[in-house]
């Protein structure tokens, strides 16, 4: 190739990175800024429809505790509590029963055997909806925490929208630096991804769901056969939020507020690890698929940075309009998740984690013939008859 070839091949890399960052600065804080916030909802007067809460545990039995019992200190009427114990051999199963000892609506499960064709947790929440009773259900983790009064202004939220389905991201609390280096780059690839603020547009295809908090109007759940359709999906909590569009029920999206609070991971190491489980799939199983998404992934986080070095040409000029834009669109979101603002500034960095995390997941994934997930195998023949 000539240098005018090769020069111009440069600036493409780099320009068009930079106008995908600019045209991102200008809609993603916008829109997020405007999503509204269970925390600032007030709590509804009159009576609220029946809530059950299933957590489904696998040896939890250092995390499950203060997080149950931040849910049974809820005053909120008419509500249960399904615990389901999914084969633990650490207590947790004792510890359940004791606190169901002490609070009439705490209920316990216990799974002894995994049925085939089921992810445990998928099947431990299966289970949990089915034992339900009540209006709505919320399926949540054994690690999550709710303020006072965050289930009334949900539900309250929830029923005056009008929603089948309402899903919200908690905040992440005890985050050490590595993990919150990391944080700016997962806000903004899940906001480019899921477009939360067109979720509750029935004409779009975005969708949303979180593990944390996923909250469900119980019969047109169970109309559409519950979670058996996701049984074998490891991103379940973001496929029941696609199932429930696909089958034409309402749903929506709000942020939490800090009305719930999770310890996610606390380091970029325990984050790698924990989405070894889960990041392959999001690309449907594809090596093909998930490559191509990777490089593009790569090109778009550090082609303007790198197109710097050609400063004072037209490339380096588009190149730092480029990493500008992409500074200040990760540094509003890291605000707007509670996190210093400072840290969006190193979303370079962030992004390449996150890039290599999924990178790892899906060389595990081939390698091993499947994946782990709390010490159960599952594998890629198997895992592959349930994509979306």
């Amino acid at each position: 190739m000539t240098t005018t070839v090769v020069e111009w091949l440069v600036f493409v890399l780099v320009a068009g990175p930079s106008l995908v960052w600019l045209l991102t600065l200008l809609v993603i804080p916008i829109h997020s800024l405007r999503i509204p916030r269970l925390s600032e909802q007030a709590i509804p007067a009159g009576e609220l429809p029946s809530l059950g809460i299933v957590i489904a545990a696998r040896n939890e039995a250092h995390t499950i505790e203060p997080a149950i019992r931040s849910v049974l200190a809820q005053d909120y009427p008419r509500l249960e509590v399904i615990a389901v114990n999914d084969r633990s051999d650490d207590g947790t199963g004792e510890l359940l029963d004791r606190l169901a000892v002490e609070h009439a609506h705490l209920s316990v499960i216990h799974v002894d055997r995994l049925p085939a064709g089921w992810l445990g947790k998928n099947h431990a929440l299966q289970r949990g909806l089915e034992a339900a009773t009540t209006d709505y259900v919320l399926f949540t983790d054994a690690d999550v925490h709710f303020q006072p009064g965050s289930l009334q202004r949900a539900l309250g939220y929830m029923r005056d929208q009008e929603f089948d389905h309402l899903s919200s991201i908690p905040e992440l609390v005890n985050a050490r630096a590595s993990m919150q280096l990391m944080m700016p780059a997962f806000s903004v690839f899940f906001l480019m991804m899921t477009r939360p603020w067109h979720v509750s547009n029935p004409d779009s295809d975005s969708h949303m769901g979180v593990g944390a908090f996923n909250l469900v109007r119980r019969e047109p759940l169970l109309a559409i056969g519950g979670l058996e359709k996701i049984r074998l999906r490891p991103d379940d909590d973001l496929m029941l939020g696609k199932l429930v569009k696909q089958h034409r029920l309402r749903s929506g999206y709000a942020a939490s507020g800090g009305d719930i609070a999770v310890q996610w991971y606390t380091t970029a190491g325990e984050t790698i690890h924990g989405l070894e489980k889960n990041a392959f799939a999001q690309f449907d199983y594809s090596p093909l698929k998930a490559s191509v998404m990777l490089v593009l992934t790569l090109l778009l986080s550090l082609g303007p940075v790198v197109g710097l070095a050609a400063w004072p040409a037209p490339t380096g000029l588009v190149a730092l309009g480029g990493t500008l834009a992409m500074l200040a669109t990760a540094a509003i979101l890291s605000w707007l998740v509670k996190l210093n603002p400072a840290w969006g500034l190193l979303f370079p960095i962030g992004a390449t984690l996150v890039v290599y995390a999924c990178l790892r997941s899906m060389v595990l994934a081939l390698m091993r013939g499947g994946i782990i997930w709390r010490d159960t195998f599952y594998s890629l023949a198997d895992l592959r008859s349930n994509r979306r």
